[in-house]
């Protein structure tokens, strides 16, 4: 419970927004079109989040649960792209926002280099904004690349919008989980 509670607040929102014109009246609409979470990486305004959740963005929101209040005082910043590596589906965003930037917690980041099989892990999410979520799992295996396309489906994360800050045990945060393998 200590290590869900110290890191939810570090644990963000992200709504990916197209502006679209309307076809009849020519005005133009913001529509989300993506969502996803993402890790306040540092008190500069870094968010960490993954590639595909920020993919094809007019503009980018970021909200998150202030220091003081629950989730009905969460508020909603404007962020911007610093840079991404879309193959390894990583993206790196920039709060600006003075209000922002005293509200931020920043993440404990942790190694996993020490990881070893079978040691536990723990992801916290905010897949949909209303509150964060936490799942447990143990490392099934170490030194492994992906190189398919899939989409999977978790009930625990946001479906097809996986993103959670994978915690160890006795560290801070030492992996972004982009796809869960569940068995």
């Amino acid at each position: 419970m200590r290590l869900f509670n110290n890191a939810k607040a570090s644990v963000v929102y992200i709504t990916n927004v197209a502006v679209r014109r309307d076809a009849f009246t020519l005005n133009l609409t913001e529509q989300p079109q993506g969502a996803g979470s993402g890790i306040v990486w540092d008190d500069k305004g870094h968010i960490v989040t993954n590639y595909h959740v920020i993919d094809k963005a007019n503009q980018l929101k970021v909200s998150f649960l202030p220091n003081k209040g629950g989730v009905q005082n969460q508020k909603t910043y404007d962020a911007a792209i610093v840079g991404f590596d879309d193959d390894k589906d990583i993206a790196v965003l920039q709060v600006n926002d003075p209000e922002a930037l005293r509200e931020m917690k920043p993440l404990v980041i942790g190694t996993s280099g020490d990881s070893m099989v079978g040691q536990r892990v723990f992801a916290i999410g905010n897949p949909f904004g209303l509150d964060h979520t936490l799942t447990t799992g143990i490392i099934s295996g170490l030194g492994r690349e992906i190189h398919l396309a899939l989409t999977l489906h978790t009930l625990s994360l946001a479906r097809g919008r996986l993103f959670a800050c994978v915690y160890f045990s006795r560290s801070g945060c030492a992996s972004l989980a982009r796809s869960l393998l569940l068995c």
